[in-house]
């Protein structure tokens, strides 16, 4: 993905890496629990590390965000462009971390957004919540995942990659739980580099 990309944050406001595997404790053990053994034809909920809302205006809905519950540091970044196997459309985006929980803003912004845009009004402000993502810790459990979801019903959306990147796996879970489920996998590189550009609030 392409990106411009504006700091809503100050140096010092930055997250702290922590060894060894640079990333907060607490999301390191929810992480974790999405590798334990369990039943293969489950789809797991564990490794929660995300909360997704879509809004049709980023900057309203930041400032929600910021009057109301007091998360004002945003990693903002505009005019994305879907990557490979995703459907083609452009998005703006912000990232923040309440404690080891991500709260992720999404704004569809152009071409075929209907998975972000489908859920919102026409006119008017809205924010609504559009996902769960979870952090799963090799390729092959979320390959595991891929065939869970299959197997109990639960329609795939996109199963996207970016070779030595990452891998997500986007899953329809409307009917069942109200939004939908992503599963991404981020090489350790990519995992650093992920955390340390989203701010902490509080």
């Amino acid at each position: 993905m392409t990106s411009t990309d504006h700091e809503t944050q100050s140096a010092a406001a930055r997250l702290r890496i922590v060894d060894p595997i640079n990333e907060p404790p607490s999301l390191g053990v929810a992480t974790r629990r999405a590798s334990e053994k369990i039943d293969a034809t489950h789809v797991p909920l564990s490794g929660l590390y995300q909360i997704a809302f879509v809004t049709t205006d980023l900057e309203q809905a930041m400032s929600l965000f910021a009057g109301t519950y007091g998360i004002s540091k945003f990693k903002v970044r505009r005019d994305l462009t879907s990557g490979p196997e995703m459907p083609i459309m452009t998005v703006h985006v912000a990232h923040a971390y309440v404690g080891p929980m991500m709260i992720e803003l999404i704004q569809p912004a152009g071409g075929d957004d209907t998975l972000y845009r489908d859920i919102l009004p026409e006119d008017g402000f809205a924010i609504r919540p559009h996902h769960f993502g979870f952090m799963v810790r090799s390729e092959e459990e979320l390959e595991r995942i891929s065939t869970a979801l299959e197997t109990r019903n639960v329609p795939i959306a996109f199963d996207a990659s970016m070779p030595a990147i990452a891998r997500a796996v986007y899953a329809d879970a409307r009917s069942s739980l109200g939004h939908y489920l992503e599963y991404v996998y981020l090489q350790p590189e990519a995992r650093r580099g992920y955390y340390a550009q989203v701010p902490h609030n509080g």
